[in-house]
């Protein structure tokens, strides 16, 4: 007895292919994606899995382990052009994950005469300094503890302002919205 080829042979063979292939695909771990991003308000939080040296009990490095980690983010852009400007972020610090760190980075036009501060209308909330220059961008670091913290999402007008190179210094005001539930997620993740 022979065998016969059809179409509806061939079809069949066709959907018991692609079944034991979903099924075998169905096995495999699911891969874990090294980027996730999750949008607050103006707001984001973006995390990104890297792989940081392990430390073994003697101290020495160990293998590689994979890391998640996270910021919260908002960007600022020039109304005329659509290029950032600035960038203002929040992230767990790594030695203490009670506690939040403040960063900003900024165009290269600044200057290092005054230091930058985050403020609630007048009110100096947190002091900032400057750490260093790169590309086309420079970057600052605020003191703040959970107090700080606390007064920058309870701010009626937030903003970062910094020195600019011709002696004005600039303002940005901070868009409130969604900030308190990016900090609460960005902790989640921590």
């Amino acid at each position: 007895m022979g065998c016969v080829v059809n179409q509806r042979t061939i079809g069949a063979f066709a959907l018991v292919g692609c079944m034991l292939a979903a099924g075998a695909a169905a096995a495999q771990d699911t891969p874990v994606p090294n980027r996730l991003t999750e949008a607050y308000g103006s707001w984001t939080v973006e995390c990104t899995n890297v792989k940081v040296p392990a430390k073994t009990d003697d101290g020495s490095e160990g293998e590689p382990e994979s890391r998640l980690i996270c910021e919260a983010g908002q960007t600022f852009t020039n109304q005329k052009t659509g290029n950032e400007v600035a960038k203002l972020v929040f992230a767990v610090d790594a030695d203490d994950s009670e506690k939040l760190i403040v960063a900003a980075r900024i165009i290269v036009d600044a200057s290092f005469e005054k230091t930058p501060s985050l403020v609630d209308g007048e009110e100096e909330i947190a002091t900032g300094k400057f750490t260093r220059c790169s590309g086309s961008f420079c970057f600052m670091q605020f003191d703040v503890d959970n107090d700080k913290v606390d007064q920058l999402t309870a701010a009626e007008s937030p903003g970062l302002q910094y020195p600019i190179a011709n002696g004005r210094v600039i303002r940005i005001n901070i868009a409130a919205d969604g900030l308190v539930d990016a900090l609460a997620a960005l902790k989640s993740k921590g």
